[in-house]
């Protein structure tokens, strides 16, 4: 009886060690699995590139990620982080591409509401409000859980009054306090909705529109008050009076001759040279008596 329990115990501890060896192994190819993604050195390139203020370089990276391994799990976070580059580089234009591409062309990635955010950012700094407007309203809508959600939220309010519908401000911003209480954008929110409530008397005045005629009107005065410019420095440029050329002083002039024992070399400020003095030829020689 001892001798079949010693043995069932033996056997079970076997089983529990094939057990044992079997998940090392699975754990052990999975983890190989990871390491042997091809495009991990290059994104680790490529984020420690962007990290030292290489943005250029980093930028080259991840394009070269992208281009040798499309099908990659890290091709999205290349595509985001190329926007990002962009983005550090000011190149605003591309920017906005490479999120867009980065947030719809893989929407199934954990890159999408971040990259649909830096959308939005980008877009509502170069004025395109209803282009921003939408990109924070498709993260809301498709990734309502995301940290990013709160702050696109209150953004939606914002862009709403800033375009002067005041209404529907009003309403997405309350959203914030109900769907993101515990936010901190929901206390923004809440202060924003207050100002907007304050500011609405002014928000709601209808801006004048002049019609076709005022248009008209002033295009006309303003191109007769050009002509009339341009005509006014036209005449003054035409008439005004030339000043007379100065006469240059002559080179030398002989000074006045004040009497008639006076020789050239007497006259001159300056003596001239010697060879232009008045030379007397010598008299006859003296003789003796």
């Amino acid at each position: 009886m001892m001798k079949r329990f010693s043995r069932c115990c033996t056997k079970a501890w076997l089983a529990f060690g094939l057990v044992l060896a079997m998940l090392a192994v699975l754990l052990s190819g999975a983890s190989l699995a990871l390491a042997q993604d091809p495009a991990q050195p290059l994104y680790d390139e490529g984020m420690a590139q962007y990290e030292w203020g290489d943005y250029d370089q980093a930028l080259a990276t991840f394009e070269e990620l992208l281009a040798q391994h499309p099908a990659s799990d890290l091709a999205d976070d290349a595509q985001y982080m190329i926007g990002q580059c962009y983005a550090q580089r000011e190149r605003y234009d591309d920017a906005v591409f490479a999120f867009y591409t980065a947030a719809y062309g893989y929407p199934q990635s954990d890159r999408a509401d971040d990259a649909l955010v830096a959308l939005g950012g980008h877009l509502y700094g170069q004025d395109h409000m209803p282009q921003a407007l939408e990109a924070f309203e498709q993260l809301v809508k498709d990734y309502p859980q995301s940290e990013h959600a709160a702050y696109a939220q209150t953004s939606i309010g914002w862009l709403y009054g800033g375009m002067g519908d005041v209404e529907r401000a009003k309403i997405e911003l309350e959203k914030v306090a109900t769907d993101y209480p515990d936010s901190p954008y929901a206390e923004v929110a809440e202060v924003s909705l207050e100002e907007l409530i304050a500011l609405e008397p002014l928000i709601a005045l209808e801006p004048y529109e002049p019609s076709f005629p005022a248009y008209l009107l002033l295009f006309g005065v303003a191109g007769m008050a050009g002509l009339g410019f341009f005509a006014l420095l036209m005449i003054l440029l035409v008439t005004r009076r030339r000043p007379a050329p100065a006469v240059p002083p002559p080179y030398w002039q002989p000074p006045p001759v004040r009497s008639s024992t006076r020789t050239l070399a007497d006259t001159l400020i300056t003596p001239p040279p010697e060879e232009f003095v008045e030379r007397r030829p010598p008299g006859p020689p003296e003789t003796l008596d």
